[in-house]
């Protein structure tokens, strides 16, 4: 089976699972490991390392079975069921380099600025890209009261080439220290985190709901 290295750049909430993507070392394309060729999200058993899941600007291998791109992912590559292996981290001057030539300036994100994407339109008119890198100018967090599942959401609100964007928050590092704040809005500093100098968010297009595909902040992170 062909063979993959990916710089992790989205661990992500989907269903009972996660939404995993990053940069092949090997192409330089962005790639979506699925567990089916409909998108399924990745337990523990298709891609841990040692029995946790792979962290952000970690670099993995692991073995490819076939693309399977879906309308609103066309990045998707199915995967077999194993464990992935973890390779040497890439000196922070290389990684920056990678992810400059990925940056997406705007003012669209992903093809446009709106947040939301009809699902019948995407099936009509598939996107070209459904996973991005952007450098966001004033970037604020908010953790909003909503009267629906836990009771809250989390927001990053930010510009991008003089455009105004906001995207719910579905990783697993400053979603949940956010969540856990009052309501309200913060900058990354509230958020008892080691200081970031240069904030990036890897931008996901999600999968339907309420026949709309939404754009999540998968990811937010930066490079010391």
């Amino acid at each position: 089976m062909p063979t993959e290295r990916l710089l992790v750049l989205a661990s992500s909430k989907k269903l009972a699972g996660r939404c995993l993507a990053g940069i092949s070392l090997e192409t330089g394309k962005w790639v979506r490991p699925v567990s089916s060729l409909g998108g399924e999200a990745l337990g523990i058993a298709d891609c841990g390392i040692e029995g946790r899941y792979p962290r952000l600007l970690e670099i993995v291998r692991l073995e490819t079975l076939e693309a399977c791109p879906l309308a609103h992912q066309p990045e998707n590559v199915l995967i077999p069921k194993q464990p992935w292996l973890l390779e040497p981290e890439l000196a922070p001057r290389r990684v920056i380099e990678i992810l400059s030539d990925h940056l997406e300036h705007g003012p669209d994100l992903l093809g446009s600025t709106a947040r939301i994407f009809d699902a019948q339109a995407c099936l009509a008119a598939p996107v070209k890209a459904s996973l991005a890198i952007v450098e966001p100018q004033a970037l604020s967090l908010e953790n909003e009261q909503v009267p629906w599942r836990d009771g809250s959401r989390q927001w990053a609100h930010f510009r991008l080439g003089g455009a105004s964007h906001s995207l719910t928050i579905s990783d697993f590092v400053i979603g949940p220290r956010l969540k856990r704040k009052p309501f309200g809005s913060y900058r990354l500093g509230d958020l008892e985190i080691p200081s970031i100098r240069r904030p990036l968010i890897t931008v996901s297009l999600a999968g339907a709901y309420d026949d709309r595909h939404y754009k999540l902040a998968a990811a937010l992170f930066g490079i010391r």
